[in-house]
């Protein structure tokens, strides 16, 4: 009786044991290969958690502070529109009462007479409808000089409050344009009109123009004090204004920089180096298409050692 040689079995055994290293060099090729090409596609090194957890974990921090600034930015574009035209209205309010002041200084001139002084007071009044319609401008709906009650119209034909006092349209209309920095942005409806003498602005327009109905000269003299002090309190409320303009640069200045900061820090946590991934794929199909071949060739050899 003839004995069967175990050569083949032995070979084919040892055979099958060299191809395990080549196989899981192919199954780690292939891995990296899908990981290189999810990074070409997204963009980023760190797709998840256990990408890397430390970067994802930092990654998400400097995310989520960027989201804070945006929205950081976005409190302040909407304040510099109503600053913006908070100090348009004042710069309107200044001339209206500079042009006034003019005329009351043509008005004192003794050589007119009372119809030459009349038409002066019809443009006086024409001014002081003009102020009163400034002093009831809006942004988006909301009344500039309301204070807090921004749904109302504050102030009536003749410069009056709409209701209640002056003290009622007081409020502050505050806003957080950076982590730790509150702003007041508007003037408030009883700061413009009331001059430092405790009057209003178009108290003074009105005396003016009354005054030069009456072609009473000493009138027109007195009323062109509270012209030019009219003209002088917008214009200081103007550059106060100004200062708010200002001041809402210098914050988006500051929050666009750290808005830049905090992308850089994601950036350099997560995103894929585009070259090196690039080359990475061209490298690592390389190595897979000849471990390939390996584990080919070694099937190829088993199978013939179990044929003989």
């Amino acid at each position: 009786m003839s004995s069967i040689s175990p050569r083949p079995l032995a070979v084919s055994l040892e055979r099958g044991l060299a191809a395990r290293t080549p196989d899981r060099a192919v199954r780690a090729l292939q891995g990296r290969l899908a990981e290189l090409q999810e990074q070409a596609t997204t963009g980023l090194r760190v797709n998840r958690p256990s990408d890397d957890p430390t970067s994802f974990e930092r990654a998400r921090y400097f995310e989520a502070q960027s989201g804070r600034i945006d929205g950081h930015l976005q409190t302040v574009g909407a304040s510099r529109l109503w600053v913006d035209e908070t100090g348009a209205a004042l710069s309107d309010l200044a001339d209206y009462a500079a042009t006034a002041q003019t005329l009351g200084v043509q008005g004192r001139n003794d050589a007119l007479g009372a119809d030459e002084r009349e038409a002066l007071a019809q443009r006086v009044e024409s001014l002081l409808a003009q102020s009163v319609d400034r002093l009831n401008a809006e942004v988006d709906g909301e009344s500039l000089f309301a204070g807090n009650r921004t749904d109302q119209r504050p102030f009536n034909a003749d410069g009056t409050p709409a209701s209640g006092t002056l003290a009622d349209y007081g409020g502050a209309r505050v806003r957080r344009v950076g982590p730790t920095i509150d702003l007041a942005l508007n003037v408030t409806g009883e700061r413009v009109q009331t001059l430092p003498d405790g009057t209003a602005p178009t108290d003074a327009l009105r005396a003016l123009a009354d005054a030069l109905r009456a072609n009473d000269g000493a009138a027109i003299e007195t009323a062109l004090g509270g012209v030019t002090e009219a003209r002088d309190h917008f214009i200081e409320l103007e550059s106060e204004s100004g200062e708010v303009s200002a001041r809402l640069s210098e914050a988006e200045a500051q929050l666009s920089g750290a808005d830049v900061r905090a992308q850089a820090r994601r950036s350099e946590l997560e995103d894929a180096d585009l070259f090196e991934v690039a080359s990475g794929l061209q490298t690592t199909q390389g190595h897979l298409e000849a471990a390939l071949r390996t584990v080919a060739s070694v099937r190829q050899r088993s199978l013939l050692d179990y044929l003989r």
